[in-house]
């Protein structure tokens, strides 16, 4: 991706380019989606690219934001209570 592309990619109904969207489909929000939740949790997404060699994605997430819940919140949470 070029410096134009990364940009953007982290905000709402973008992608990298138009032959994206048109040959994999999509909204453009997963990488939003993966943003907001990793900040919630007290971590963040980062992304490294050059045009031409694929890009790298990292998610930190501290090791406490998973201990902060136990199973019980987690069933709750999916459950939507």
């Amino acid at each position: 991706m070029n410096a134009e592309q990364l940009a953007r990619i982290f905000r709402p109904y973008a992608q990298a380019d138009q032959l994206t969207s048109h040959v994999y489909g999509g909204t453009g929000l997963g990488l939003v989606i993966t943003k907001q939740l990793a900040e919630l949790m007290g971590g963040s997404i980062a992304v490294e690219s050059a045009p031409g060699t694929g890009a790298t994605f990292t998610l930190r997430l501290p090791q406490t934001a998973a201990s902060a819940w136990d199973a019980h919140d987690w069933r709750r949470a999916a459950a939507g209570d």
